[in-house]
């Protein structure tokens, strides 16, 4: 049976998956060119169905067609690790943009990527939940 317990990223590691989700925080989606690789790939199972990116340009772009129109993106909630050989990141947004109606939605999305040997992201496969309607207690 594999081994599949985490263990500690490594200092690249880490660094590579802070600076993903510091674009994030800071809505600089153009900065997540410079984690991956020029030719890297992106596959996200989205609430529409399964997409696939390639290449630094065109993921950094994804991620701005996501995210770069809204009038606020919040980083909520973030965490990362490692599981086995593989960057593990989480995070939540919170986005409010007209394309979504009048109240903010908060979107969760999951991934799981491969380092090259520069030490940036090679391949990241990525779980959306969608831009759901944020619950309020009553």
């Amino acid at each position: 049976m594999a081994d599949t317990r985490e263990k500690t990223p490594s200092a690249t590691e880490l660094a590579v998956a802070a600076s993903l989700l510091e674009a994030l925080a800071d809505g600089d989606f153009a900065r997540i060119a410079t984690v991956v690789s020029d030719d890297a790939t992106l596959s996200a199972l989205l609430p529409g169905g399964s997409r696939q990116w390639q290449g630094s340009a065109e993921i950094a772009a994804t991620f701005d067609r996501w995210f770069g129109n809204a009038e606020q993106c919040d980083l909520i909630d973030a965490s990362l690790g490692q599981l086995g050989p593989r960057l593990r990141m989480h995070w939540r947004l919170r986005v409010r943009a007209e394309r979504l109606g009048p109240h903010p939605r908060v979107v969760e999305q999951y991934a799981y990527a491969d380092t090259a040997s520069t030490g940036r992201i090679q391949s990241m496969s990525l779980l959306c939940s969608g831009f759901c309607a944020e619950q309020f207690d009553v």
